[in-house]
């Protein structure tokens, strides 16, 4: 009897705190995250709390606290979430990823990257995984939300990882998957979308790769740079991604360590592209392309302001970025854009415009493209002192 009654009572504890956590989740995420999901991850354990952060479709994301997270030392933060529609997606080819590449090469560690890209989440899903958050787009042609029309809906599910806490586990990956999607469909079932995705298969997100890749064996989104590793002017190592045919974006990271950016600093010191020499620090390119509805709102910090790369065109910012257009039977239309460190860009520029060039081309095979178009040749010439 003793027995059966703490058993109760034990039940009613969990069922009331699963209960209340369910409400917490539902009251910050606005409804649109799967509650049942969320209380599956690690660190969900105990009560469940929301700081005050709410879910705004195209606005703030909701964030959720747990009293028993991880070692059960104290409160911890253990899940966010965001959505939107496609005018909030990010298109932006400065990635910040870039600069996680920098870190590393110069951390001494050369095979050890900070953390890795995103790469594609597989199958039909137009996703990407990362070793924290899943971030997933859905197509949405007639849809309407808050009175305006709606050409695609996303959704991102994550959970803020320090660096003690390691990789997630691939069934951790794959709740995150299931969440990122019941959340999008969830909006576009709000959106009047018609129908959302599927749930993910068990195992579909893939692994993000732990390290770079030397640039000699590049392969997926960086294969193009293959041909071009033995080069003394270019990055000697990639960071890629698997390609991908279901994907709306996708992108190649490469990194130059510091011994042979220094020779190419040197260099370009003595022809008098620099007044002075610089710190021996790495140099980076990120290479990216959007597809469909992302390509129609590519921008670009341009110096004192934002800049757009219309699709359709090519050319060049102020800044290092570059962009090229093509059209492609898969994904309507493509926006290509190369951007470089600027240290780098003052050393090599008129080599990038081979470099760019075998990127796209590489890219049009791949995804059924043509009519490409290119930055002409000035526009790779180096900037003046």
């Amino acid at each position: 009897m003793l027995v059966a009654a703490f058993g109760a009572v034990g039940g009613g504890w969990l069922l009331a705190t699963n209960l209340l956590g369910r409400y917490e989740i539902d009251a910050a995420c606005d409804g649109l995250v799967p509650a049942g999901l969320v209380l599956a991850l690690p660190e969900s354990e105990g009560r469940i709390t929301a700081p005050g952060d709410t879910l705004e479709v195209d606005g703030s994301g909701c964030g959720l606290f747990s009293d028993l997270a991880g070692d059960g030392s104290g409160r911890r933060y253990f899940f966010r979430a965001a959505a939107g529609t496609a005018r909030t997606m990010g298109s932006n080819p400065e990635d910040p990823e870039a600069y996680l590449v920098a870190r590393d090469l110069s951390s001494g560690r050369p095979g050890e990257a900070d953390t890795p890209g995103p790469q594609p989440l597989g199958g039909p899903v137009d996703g990407v995984v990362t070793d924290a958050a899943v971030t997933v787009r859905l197509p949405c042609r007639e849809g309407r939300l808050k009175g305006s029309p709606v050409k695609s809906l996303w959704a991102k599910a994550e959970i803020p990882r320090l660096r003690s806490d390691g990789p997630l586990t691939a069934r951790d990956r794959h709740l995150l998957a299931r969440t990122a999607v019941g959340t999008v469909n969830n909006l576009a079932e709000r959106a009047h979308c018609g129908r959302g995705w599927e749930e993910p298969a068990e195992g579909l997100p893939a692994d993000p790769p732990r390290s770079p890749q030397p640039a000699a064996r590049a392969e997926g989104t960086c294969a193009f740079a293959r041909p071009f590793a033995h080069r003394a002017d270019f990055p000697e190592r990639a960071f890629p991604a698997h390609a991908d045919k279901a994907v709306s974006e996708e992108r190649c990271l490469l990194g130059m360590g510091p011994e042979r950016a220094g020779d190419l600093r040197y260099e370009a010191v003595h022809r008098g592209d620099y007044d002075r020499d610089f710190p021996a620090e790495p140099f980076w390119a990120a290479l990216h392309t959007y597809y469909g509805d992302l390509a129609d709102s590519v921008e670009f910090w341009d110096g004192d302001g934002s800049a757009s790369a219309p699709r359709g065109t090519a050319g060049r910012g102020r800044t290092a970025v570059w962009w090229a257009s093509s059209e492609c039977r898969d994904g309507g239309h493509a926006v290509h854009t190369l951007s470089l460190d600027h240290l780098y860009a003052k050393s090599v520029t008129p080599a990038w415009a081979r470099y760019f060039r075998a990127y796209v081309k590489d890219v049009a095979q791949r995804r059924g493209c043509d009519h490409l178009v290119f930055p002409g040749a000035e526009d790779f010439r180096p900037p003046k002192r």
